[in-house]
């Protein structure tokens, strides 16, 4: 189980970083959710829980724009698609792996 501080941590940085690639903060939560033992079942369960608090997202969204629009729009894509490719490499691991 993660410690509280790693916990507070991951939800600023998940907020923030679902704010600024525009996606839904579940695409970044089940994995971190799986990492931490969750099943996949209950990793997107808890994730959809999640959404029903977001909120926070008022927070940390215009950090998020704030950092977007710093970046380059090719910067900007190679980070997401090495953080999709990367997200999804690990998913595909544990799926074979199991």
């Amino acid at each position: 189980q993660p410690s509280r501080i790693t916990d507070e941590s991951s939800g600023l940085l998940i907020g923030g970083l679902s704010a600024m690639m525009g996606i839904g903060g579940g695409t970044l939560c089940v994995p971190y959710f799986n990492a931490f033992g969750f099943s996949v079942h209950r990793a997107v369960g808890t994730a959809a829980a999640i959404g029903l608090i977001a909120p926070f997202t008022l927070l940390t969204a215009p950090l998020g724009m704030r950092l977007a629009h710093r970046l380059s729009a090719r910067t900007l894509k190679l980070l997401f698609s090495l953080f999709l490719f990367a997200t999804s490499a690990r998913m595909m691991v544990a799926l074979f792996l199991a």
